[in-house]
């Protein structure tokens, strides 16, 4: 089973879609932007990496609060960067 959520961060679009495991646990995800810009290819690679590299952690039983535990912060908290985001929102249920 999947699911697709479209969100805001520091002003750009982006899709995210989570895969679960039968039993629920957090199996893949893959962040894509929505709107293009000038560095669009580089973009999308990166995103494609990480997307696959946090996908290969939680299949292999790196908890998704621990992603997001080790993720940059702002000086308010705040996750730093769009993976931030997405493991913090993941971790919340």
């Amino acid at each position: 089973m999947n699911e697709s959520i479209d969100f805001e961060h520091d002003g750009s679009p982006w899709t995210l879609t989570i895969g679960f495991f039968n039993d629920g646990r957090f199996g893949e995800v893959f962040l894509v932007p929505v709107q293009k810009s000038g560095s669009e290819t580089e973009r999308r690679r990166t995103h494609a990496d990480i997307s696959v590299m946090a996908s290969h952690l939680l299949q292999n039983g790196y908890s998704v609060n621990a992603l997001s535990h080790s993720m940059l912060k702002l000086t308010d908290g705040t996750p730093a960067s769009v993976w931030g985001r997405v493991m913090a929102e993941l971790s919340r249920g």
